[in-house]
Order: structure tokens, then C-alpha cells, then sequence
């Protein structure tokens, strides 16, 4: 009897993990879309030009949370990896912030596509 309940309780892990794993991947995705509006939200305020860093963003929105700024797979306080444009303006469909554990991004635009781009790009 033990032995099965063992192995029910075990079954059941194993099947929660993928569902939680996929509850962050959304919430990560959540908090990008976010980072996306504020994107465009200091473009608009800064003659289209970008933030120096994500913190920057916060301005915006001081009462912000801090945890926006990770995903939550991450145990960091700020995770996502930010690429600051250089030379004029980029392409719309340039990455602008990445998530290093589910790969999502959000672009210059700050769209987040649903799925993430190739590599390489």
C-alpha cells in the first residue's frame, strides 16, 4: 500500500514540473510585455531615443515592482539581458531585452512575439 502511494505521489510531481514550467514561461513573457510598454512609453518621452538600462524604465512608473525586471525561473534580482542600440536607430524587429532561460525577447519595438526569434538574429 505504501508502495503505491509512493508511487501515485511521485506520478504526480513528475506531471505537475512541465505545468509549472510553463506558468513561469508565461509570467516571464507577462513581464516582458510589460517591459515593452515601458519601452515605448520612454521613447515617447525621449524623442525615440532608448534607455541606458532597464532600471531607467522605472522611472516612468515609480511604484513599479522590482520583480519585472527578472524572470521568474531566475533567482536574480534583475536577469533579463538588455541590449542597448548602438549606431542610430535599430530595426523594429531588433532584440531589445532577452530572457536567458526561456529565450523570449522583447523587441525594439517593443513587441514580444510570441515565439522567440532564430539564433542568430
Amino acid at each position: 500500500m505504501t508502495l503505491l502511494i509512493v508511487a501515485v505521489l511521485t506520478f504526480a510531481f513528475f506531471k505537475a514540473r512541465p505545468l509549472w514550467a510553463h506558468a513561469e514561461s508565461a509570467q516571464c513573457r507577462a513581464r516582458l510585455v510589460t517591459v515593452g510598454g515601458l519601452l515605448k512609453a520612454w521613447r515617447g518621452a525621449h524623442e525615440g531615443n532608448f534607455p541606458a538600462d532597464l532600471e531607467s524604465l522605472g522611472t516612468l512608473v515609480p511604484s513599479s515592482d522590482p520583480a519585472i525586471w527578472a524572470c521568474p525561473s531566475d533567482p536574480r534580482p534583475s536577469s533579463y539581458e538588455y541590449y542597448f542600440p548602438t549606431g542610430g536607430s535599430p530595426a523594429k524587429d531588433a532584440v531589445f531585452v532577452r530572457c536567458h532561460v526561456h529565450g523570449q525577447v522583447c523587441l525594439a519595438d517593443g513587441s514580444v512575439p510570441r515565439k522567440a526569434p532564430a539564433k542568430g538574429k
